[in-house]
């Protein structure tokens, strides 16, 4: 699970939002699938090297988002998605991306084709 989430300290973005978003990627993306149980709080927090609070929080968002569901005396597991909500919500995040990124390039006065041609030198 470590491998999945990718925690940034310097970032701006709350770490519980970090895990959140690191594990809603696998699982939109197929990597964690339906029925699949994600670590304990605890097993998670140490791979992480976090408070175990800072997991928990993550894991209650988790679960008002729908994607798991506790498992009594077992723990989270994911739920099973339909891949209409699937593709619905991978467009929903890119789509936030590039808010944000129009928004960034726009307070570095980057206009849109200076940052369309930045997109596609990366491309190659």
């Amino acid at each position: 699970m470590k491998s999945l989430i990718r925690i940034n300290t310097s970032s701006e973005t709350p770490i519980y939002q970090q895990i959140v978003e690191g594990i809603e990627q696998a699982i939109i993306s197929g990597t964690l699938g339906a029925g699949e149980m994600l670590p304990s709080v605890r097993e998670l927090a140490v791979q992480l090297q976090l408070n175990p609070n800072t997991v928990a929080k993550a894991y209650k968002s988790l679960q008002a988002m729908n994607l798991v569901e506790a498992v009594r005396g077992k723990g989270l597991k994911v739920r099973p998605m339909s891949e209409k909500k699937t593709e619905n919500r991978k467009l929903d995040i890119i789509q936030q991306k590039i808010s944000d990124l129009l928004k960034l390039a726009e307070s570095l006065n980057i206009s849109k084709e200076e940052l369309i041609q930045s997109i596609k030198k990366e491309k190659k």
